[in-house]
């Protein structure tokens, strides 16, 4: 992926947390943060998480950040400097820069998703989707998954029903269904109620986990400034933003692409030049 990358040194966070919030537990990472007379008042309504994810949702909507972006498989390891911007539900831009200016930039208007390619003088373009997404950007991830992501917001992923709330080691634990099968583990920070920790399995198993971490304040509003995946294929990746703007404006034309006549341009279908994904 040449825009979004590798574990920090150590055991594997997900080895530690993932299990134990499928199990509903938390690893040793997550310290109790409040008293055990405190917890004993009783669990937050679901309808107040609700409430809190609508509400950063919000204060979200419209982010941009600079963030420093390190990725690990089997396959290969990079690390990365990049401009990110986000309008919800699925503009997305990422352009990825060294010390001569940007090398590459990937941008989804929420129809069409384009990426130029500046070393090969090449611009990729095809429908927002999956696919295409993990062509360009190396994550199988819907836009508005992604989206949230980059955002340190959990994604909805289409869960139903209200599910299940329970105390585990200074974290409550929202455990709730997914259409199709598999479940969706978002666990709270007791002490903060800042969404700490996000298990996703499918029928078959594990999918996603996610670490939000290095919460603080921009424009009043608390939002993660490191997030961790861990993914099926052994991948690993791990976003840091240094700085991280609000509330900013971001035009339709910040998520497109312009062609110049001068590129090459590749269509992101199979069987066409690149459709396999250069990227």
């Amino acid at each position: 992926m040449a825009s979004l990358a590798s574990r920090p040194p150590g055991r594997p966070l997900a080895l530690v947390l993932l299990s134990a919030l499928l199990a509903w537990g938390c690893s040793a990472t997550m310290q109790p943060r409040i008293a055990a007379e405190e917890v004993a008042a009783g669990p937050p309504s679901l309808e107040s998480l609700f409430d809190l994810l609508a509400r950063k949702e919000a204060a979200l909507s419209s982010f941009r950040g600079q963030a420093r972006l390190r990725f690990r498989s089997p396959e290969r390891k990079f690390r990365s400097t990049q401009m990110i911007a986000v309008r919800s539900p699925d503009r997305i831009r990422i352009d990825v820069t060294n010390p001569f200016g940007i090398s590459y930039s990937v941008a989804s208007d929420g129809v069409q998703l384009r990426a130029y390619d500046r070393r090969e003088a090449a611009l990729y373009f095809g429908p927002v989707n999956k696919d295409n997404i993990a062509r360009l950007t190396g994550f199988a991830f819907e836009a508005p998954v992604l989206a949230s992501l980059l955002r340190g917001l959990p994604p909805e992923l289409g869960q139903y029903a209200l599910g299940t709330l329970q105390w585990e080691q200074g974290a409550w634990l929202w455990r709730r269904p997914l259409r199709g099968g598999g479940y969706y583990t978002l666990a709270f920070d007791a002490a903060t109620m800042d969404p700490a920790a996000l298990a996703v399995t499918g029928p078959q198993g594990p999918l996603l986990y996610v670490r939000f971490s290095d919460y603080r304040a921009v424009k009043g509003e608390r939002v993660a400034h490191k997030i961790e995946f861990e993914l099926p294929g052994d991948q690993h990746a791990e976003l840091i933003y240094g700085t991280i703007w609000r509330d900013v404006v971001l035009s339709d034309d910040a998520f497109t692409i312009e062609a110049s006549p001068s590129l090459r341009m590749i269509r992101l279908d199979a069987g066409s030049e690149g459709g396999d994904g250069a990227r």
